[in-house]
């Protein structure tokens, strides 16, 4: 099968260590990277089939991406060692250094991309869509720091921000007034909406948009959706205004929920409207597949075409191995393929599956024959 691209990565020397920070008072788990004279690499290769992959690894598992997003504070160290750091960087000091919760923050934000983008073929599961594209449009700008480099991925959406940026409109000319059989006269506001059938809600009442600005009660976040909703300007980006669009469509037919909260969850009693509304469902959907874009083009922004010297054909210069997942978000079709979670009890990891191959349960031959292992030996203790 032919390679879709190429990469190397350089293996340094790291080490993770609990460091006592003065400012609060604690200890803060840190990696300390230090380049070598001479440094190993993994050298690194993406196709159809076996997905992102590494040609030097000699190891029973072989899934660079997947290990990723299953590493933790015991198993991270093992895996620098085995695919070298998510980029290069320029020292500083001997030691440079970075926390490990920042990297445990960029792992979260992978497996949700993964959640959407295994979501948005065949098989929705529609809560762990919605659940997933809440949580990444909920957070915040997040930099890597990496001695004299830094890598920084972008908010979705900085509703705050935002907000202060975009002046209140003359809403005189947004209202239109509504009188009902008992003689009550309700004032709601008209506000165009991608989502909505009309192109345009007229649902708003003027009197709870106000007290929704004006009371302390309500959470920021709340506050500010309400306000970008009413005044986003014709000129905003048309995601962000998309995303304003949709959250205000669910306020208004589900509940009001701050998705900005890093521990929000539903309940399927919550998503009951939700869940009976096409309309709703199929306006996720074209909203999560535009997040999805646009994760995985900003992830690309430094990828560079090429031409491969060994082969004389089309490769890509990738910077680093951040590049590379993305990269195979990239070249990865959701119709056809996806990742599974790996079935051995304790593994967890993600692994690359053609969506066809309804047989394949395990991420590597050791977790499959653990898993034939255990089974025998459940059976063992059956007959005796």
């Amino acid at each position: 099968m032919e390679s879709k691209f190429t990469f190397k990565n350089k293996i340094e020397k790291y080490s993770l260590t609990d460091t006592f920070d003065p400012n609060s008072g604690q200890e803060i788990l840190t990696l300390y990277c230090s380049h070598l004279p001479k440094p190993d690499y993994a050298k690194y290769n993406f196709d159809s089939l076996t997905g992102l992959v590494t040609s030097n690894v000699d190891s029973k598992k072989n899934n660079p991406f997947g290990e990723f997003l299953s590493i933790n504070k015991s198993t991270f160290v093992d895996y620098l060692n085995k695919y070298g750091f998510l980029f290069d960087w320029e020292s500083s000091e001997n030691f440079d250094s970075i926390e490990f919760n920042y990297i445990l923050e960029f792992q979260s934000r992978l497996k949700l991309l993964l959640s959407i983008f295994n979501n948005i073929a065949k098989s929705i599961e529609y809560k762990e869509l919605l659940l997933s594209t809440f949580l990444l449009i909920g957070k915040p700008q997040l930099e890597l720091n990496l001695g004299k480099s830094k890598f920084i991925f972008p908010s979705l959406f900085p509703f705050h921000v935002l907000r202060n940026s975009i002046p209140e409109k003359n809403l005189s000319d947004m209202t239109t007034r509504h009188t009902s059989s008992n003689g009550k006269i309700t004032t709601y506001i008209k506000v165009e909406n991608k989502f909505s059938e009309n192109g345009y809600t007229c649902d708003l009442d003027f009197l709870f948009y106000q007290d929704i600005i004006e009371n302390s009660e309500y959470d920021d976040f709340i506050k500010d959706i309400f306000y970008l909703y009413v005044n986003k300007p014709a000129n905003l980006e048309p995601i962000t205004a998309h995303i304003i669009d949709f959250i205000y469509l669910f306020f208004s037919k589900v509940g009001i929920c701050d998705i900005s909260n890093a521990n929000l969850n539903f309940e399927d009693d919550d998503l009951s409207n939700f869940m009976k509304s096409s309309d709703l469902k199929n306006a996720l959907l074209i909203l999560s597949k535009e997040i999805l874009a646009l994760e995985i083009n900003r992830g690309l922004a430094k990828v560079q075409p090429k031409i491969n010297l060994d082969t004389l054909l089309p490769d890509w210069n990738l910077p680093d191995l951040i590049s590379a997942f993305y990269f195979t978000l990239f070249y990865s079709n959701p119709k056809i393929a996806m990742y599974k979670i790996c079935e051995n009890i304790g593994c967890n990891t993600p692994f690359y599956v053609q969506r066809s191959n309804t047989i394949k349960k395990y991420c590597s031959e050791s977790c499959k024959n653990a898993s034939s292992q255990r089974r025998y030996r459940n059976k063992q203790k059956d007959f005796q």
